[in-house]
């Protein structure tokens, strides 16, 4: 309770203000949180990263106008403010203002390309303005640095006009095959199974094992170990 209410006595620290704003946003707690926020930026009005907290829970409230007056109050250089100016383009988006938030995402991945989330994002706003070639590009990009993006597959989808590769089908399919594979995982981790089912769960995941050509985490392995332990208690 102290940290989500701390007093305003001098000494008081303003990063104490800024934990606590996080704790309280991470529990519901969100109109605690935000005025933690602004009385450390009363306090302390340079405190950048409080400033980029309280524009990021304001985002998230829907609140993308009153987000982008403090986010013009940050830093315009360095590493930190290419993570202020990917909450800066979505907020952007969110008001209408599609074209300066595209100018902002592309001058971000010209510096990062490797981030297959903000090329989704750039893809969505270029579909929004009608620049649809443009999005596809987007997309393939993200699908290209993490293949298992099932939104852009949709978002592709949604855009009627793509025809997916043979790469593409492959690459759907094995995302597919990948969470079967884990609820199979899942399932092996019952004690209650009966001995029966759990054979039958063991031969449907090494069938997937051999779909998908690996064994990364020898789960086939240490699946029959487990049937062979079963097969030894009920002896």
């Amino acid at each position: 309770r102290h940290v989500l209410h701390p007093t305003d006595q001098p000494g008081t620290r303003h990063d104490a203000r800024r934990c606590g704003a996080r704790v309280g946003a991470r529990v519901g707690r969100v109109a605690d949180s935000e005025h933690l926020l602004r009385r450390a930026l009363e306090l302390a009005p340079g405190f950048d990263a409080a400033r980029a907290n309280l524009a990021t829970l304001l985002y998230r409230q829907h609140r993308a106008a009153d987000a982008l007056t403090l986010l013009d109050q940050l830093a315009k250089d360095g590493d930190v403010a290419d993570a202020h100016q990917n909450l800066r383009a979505a907020a952007l988006g969110r008001v209408g203002a599609y074209r300066e938030a595209i100018a902002i995402y592309r001058d971000v991945l010209n510096r990062h390309p490797d981030q297959p989330k903000l090329w989704m994002s750039l893809g969505h706003l270029l579909k929004t303005v009608g620049d649809q070639a443009e999005a596809i590009l987007a997309y393939r990009h993200a699908i290209a640095i993490q293949p298992s993006m099932g939104e852009v597959y949709w978002s592709l989808a949604n855009l009627k006009t793509v025809e997916f590769s043979a790469s593409d089908i492959a690459a759907m399919d094995r995302r597919q095959l990948l969470q079967l594979r884990r609820r199979f995982q899942l399932l092996l981790q019952d004690p209650g199974l009966e001995d029966a089912e759990r054979g039958l769960l063991v031969r449907a995941l090494r069938a997937l094992v051999l779909a998908l050509d690996d064994d990364p985490g020898g789960e086939v392995r240490d699946a029959d170990r487990r049937v062979g332990l079963v097969h030894v208690l009920a002896a």
